[in-house]
């Protein structure tokens, strides 16, 4: 989708895509750029002794691929947020759906959840 205006983004427009390949190898490239090498994020029997399936990616990972959304519906935005609900594991198919708000609430648009 081309940028628009969010002045011509009506109630109820809506956004997405999909991410097909989030893999663990994403989380060591993550982790490289970023410095953050828990090992959690990489290490299979430390996530298990840490009492979980698997390993999983940073939040700030998943921040940049929900900053897609804005972005590409309407260019670089001045700021974003995320709240995170659960998290990423190898393996996963992200899709993400976004659905504008009213004109007063739109400098707040709410990204989804992940699934």
């Amino acid at each position: 989708m081309s940028k628009v205006a969010i002045s011509s983004v009506k109630e109820g427009d809506e956004y997405s895509f999909t991410v097909n390949d989030f893999n663990r190898t994403q989380f060591v490239k993550y982790a490289g750029g970023g410095g953050d090498f828990n090992p959690i994020h990489h290490d299979q029997t430390f996530a298990e002794k840490a009492g979980l399936e698997t390993v999983f990616g940073m939040g700030l990972l998943t921040a940049g691929i929900l900053s897609r959304v804005p972005v590409e519906w309407f260019g670089r935005p001045q700021s974003t947020s995320t709240t995170y609900s659960s998290a990423n594991v190898s393996g996963r198919v992200i899709m993400l759906n976004s659905k504008a708000l009213s004109p007063k609430r739109m400098k707040k648009m709410v990204l989804p959840m992940l699934t």
